[in-house]
């Protein structure tokens, strides 16, 4: 049965929780920077665009061709399960979205007041979903996240050059880690085979 977690307020834009995620040894959290669309006020948007797709749904909230593109690449990124079984995926993980307010597009970068506001629901993400390992999509956003009292940065993992930033938070009384990688849709040559291997790497830290 899938477990119930009650967020406050403060989460405006609830996290999609698989529904297997706690089964999961590690449980991983994927963290996105923002979404963007015309869903002010739907607080489920995210639990809603990733349930259309895994399920192979197109409806409003899959309308947007970059935003089957995105969550693809993430899925063929982090796995190598195949288009055909992303519905395995999709039910193993979690994905959260740190900025805590809707975007214009998929371009716009948040003013710093956005991330100071996500700090404090960041952290409450955290604490109830209780994640093992973080994959943090995007260098910017991994640059912005809140230190925390008891953590502290580790040894980064490196493969050709590219290095895969980790830190650790302390949440819970438990070690939770957090690696920072190129955004998969960025524009400078995103080296997806390289960053496979060091997503690799960082999971095995738990194993």
């Amino acid at each position: 049965m899938k477990k119930q977690i009650k967020f406050s307020n403060r989460v405006k834009i609830l996290p999609y929780v698989g529904e297997k995620y706690f089964e999961i040894s590690p449980k991983v959290l994927i963290l996105g920077e923002s979404a963007f669309g015309d869903h002010e006020g739907d607080r489920k948007l995210l639990q809603n665009v990733i349930n259309a797709i895994k399920n192979g749904i197109d409806n409003k909230y899959t309308e947007h061709a970059k935003t089957k593109s995105f969550y693809t690449k993430v899925m063929n990124l982090i796995s190598d399960i195949s288009d055909d079984n992303k519905l395995s995926f999709w039910n193993n993980v979690c994905f959260y979205d740190f900025i805590q307010v809707l975007l214009d597009g998929p371009s716009v970068i948040p003013p710093k007041e956005y991330f100071t506001n996500a700090e404090e629901p960041f952290f409450e993400i955290m604490e109830k979903l209780e994640p093992d390992l973080i994959i943090v999509l995007g260098q910017r956003l991994y640059k912005k996240l809140p230190y925390k009292e008891g953590g502290e940065e580790c040894k980064p993992f490196s493969e050709n050059g590219i290095i895969m930033p980790i830190y650790k938070y302390k949440i819970n009384k438990k070690s939770v880690y957090c690696c920072g990688i190129n955004h998969p849709t960025g524009s400078h040559g995103f080296k997806k085979d390289i960053w496979k291997i060091l997503i690799k790497k960082f999971r095995k830290i738990y194993e």
